[in-house]
């Protein structure tokens, strides 16, 4: 089981309240929170000072499963992240994407 996030929030501080409620209007059903999953019309608290890396979840599949819905996940998320695309596998690992033709991490 693959889940494909878009990060939206990468090492930002602030609370983010209102993009959670946001991401909650525009039919995101959960986010990931510096690590951890929460769903968006749950309240989560965050501390005003620390940074913080938020990613949407577009989609949670198989990579077995439907090729066309694979390609609309990404496409979604590299238009909601405008470029990135993250991809978690079953074992919680990350892969970080970029459309931009740019390193991902360094820009």
């Amino acid at each position: 089981m693959a889940t494909i996030l878009s990060p939206i929030i990468r090492q930002k501080k602030g609370t983010y309240q209102q993009l959670f409620k946001d991401l909650n209007s525009e039919g995101f059903a959960r986010v990931r929170v510096n690590g951890e999953i929460y769903r968006t019309d749950e309240e989560v608290v965050l501390d005003r000072y620390k940074k913080h890396d938020i990613e949407a979840v577009i989609d949670r599949l198989a990579p077995s499963q439907d090729r066309s819905r694979l390609v609309e996940a990404c496409e979604n998320a590299l238009r909601k992240s405008e470029g990135l695309l993250l991809v978690m596998d079953s074992e919680g690992k990350d892969y970080l994407y970029s459309s931009n033709m740019a390193c991902p991490f360094a820009g």
